[in-house]
């Protein structure tokens, strides 16, 4: 999950059914506690910032 986090650009995409045959809901919900206990915050709590970096020369 980290790895999609820090790579993938926008929202976050819950996209493991290559992982588990456990219903979506179900899986998110241990995704995101998950989260919680190592980062100290749910993913859907986290704002996006835009990448707003100009090159300046």
């Amino acid at each position: 999950m980290v790895l999609k986090w820090v790579t993938e650009e926008g929202e976050f995409s819950y996209d493991y059914k290559w992982l588990s045959n456990k219903p979506r809901n179900e899986l998110i919900s241990g995704i995101s506690e998950d989260f919680k206990q190592m980062f100290g915050i749910y993913p859907d709590e986290l704002k996006i910032l835009k990448d707003d970096l100009t090159e300046v020369i």
